[in-house]
């Protein structure tokens, strides 16, 4: 049976008070105290994704709206630089700089991992844009990158979204959400320096065609020339289990989190039927963009609740009620736990000017949040 106690103990943080003991816990009609929730950092752009390594925090800005001087930054005294420098974030230098990036990863060897989909404002990305860049934390420098040729991610079809790392067996797995294409995912071999798609078109990584996304009570539109729609993610949100073996992965419009063995995504010569075959609803899950696992624990922010969830591996499948939640975390997007701390971006995503028919409705600034376990 796996120890949960630090698990336990971990989850404990975020209990007001046990309600057999006269407290309450923080629930969706119970916010969380103002000073418990509050912004590490506040941007005027849209911030992505977030990687922790130590003392230092890194924040992906994709280009939707604003092109800015830089896609990846680090916080330098709570403003963001731009990372590992200007010249590698210049969007008119060709292929090789990085372009629009939403995911990234900081793995426990001083590396991060940065997911490029090169979709600036979501037109085609430009030929040889769409890489996997990896860089030393400590200089800077580039140590490798493995650029997707069009077959694997078509400039017009893949939207490379999400990147988690699988160190002990030397693999990534990327979520591609297929904006004008298939939606799937990406095995990247790192050894090999091979990649290869996977589960693509599968029912687990579209968009549920029954489901909408709700917000302040209205649902999400998607206003196109013919008219709108309600506005469905294909795959999103991805994580690996506390020992590798399961893939978590899901749809951003979707109520379910799905597992796959990583032993069948590792085989590059595995069939389609074998893949799919493998696939299982695992737990239950909110609208959500991104997840993360820590300690048997999977983690999803609520894009409907301006809210953080939690479920533990091995428990029932049902929807655990919101952690925590504020109302000023309009549409939380990435989530990071460390040993101390949850970490969330949230950037009023379904606000944009791209879903709205050139409408903005953003008001910023946007924000990065660092919830402490530790009280």
């Amino acid at each position: 049976m796996r120890n949960r106690t630090p698990l336990i103990a971990l989850l404990a943080t975020l209990v007001i008070a046990a309600a057999g003991c006269g407290g309450a816990t923080v629930t969706a009609d119970a916010p969380m105290p103002p000073d418990r929730l509050q912004p590490y950092a506040v941007f005027d752009r849209m911030p992505s994704g977030v990687a922790v390594a130590g003392d230092r925090v890194f924040v992906s800005f994709p280009r939707w709206v604003e092109p800015g001087a830089f896609t990846v930054a680090e916080l330098v005294d709570g403003a963001p630089v731009a990372w590992p420098n200007a010249a590698a974030n210049d969007l008119d230098a060709g292929p090789h700089t990085l372009h629009s990036v939403n995911g990234i990863h900081a793995d426990n060897h001083g590396r991060l991992w940065v997911l490029d989909n090169g979709r600036v404002d979501l037109a085609p990305a430009m030929p040889g844009a769409p890489k996997l860049v990896v860089y030393d934390i400590a200089t800077g420098d580039e140590l490798f990158r493995h650029t997707f040729d069009a077959a694997l991610a078509p400039p017009d079809g893949s939207f490379l979204n999400d990147v988690v790392v699988s160190e002990d067996h030397g693999f990534a797995y990327i979520t591609d959400s297929g904006i004008g294409g298939t939606p799937g995912l990406i095995v990247y071999e790192i050894a090999a320096d091979r990649a290869w798609r996977a589960l693509d078109g599968h029912a687990s990584v579209r968009p549920d065609p029954s489901d909408v996304m709700t917000i302040d009570g209205e649902v999400v539109q998607l206003h196109r020339p013919d008219g709108a729609v309600p506005w469905r993610v294909a795959v999103n949100a991805i994580a690996l289990s506390q020992d590798d073996a399961t893939l978590f992965y899901g749809p951003m419009t979707s109520r379910t989190l799905y597992g796959v063995p990583t032993v069948v995504l590792r085989d590059p010569d595995a069939t389609p039927d074998a893949r799919a075959e493998a696939v299982f609803a695992a737990a239950d899950k909110p609208i959500t963009d991104g997840i993360a696992s820590l300690d048997g624990a999977v983690w999803f922010t609520d894009c409907e609740s301006e809210a953080v969830r939690v479920w533990v591996e091995g428990d029932e499948p049902g929807l655990a009620p919101p952690e925590f939640t504020d109302e000023r975390m309009s549409f939380p997007v990435a989530i990071e736990p460390t040993a101390d701390a949850l970490w969330v971006t949230s950037n009023q995503l379904h606000r944009m000017p791209l879903i709205r028919a050139g409408d903005d409705g953003r008001t910023p600034p946007f924000y990065l949040w660092r919830i402490p376990f530790d009280r």
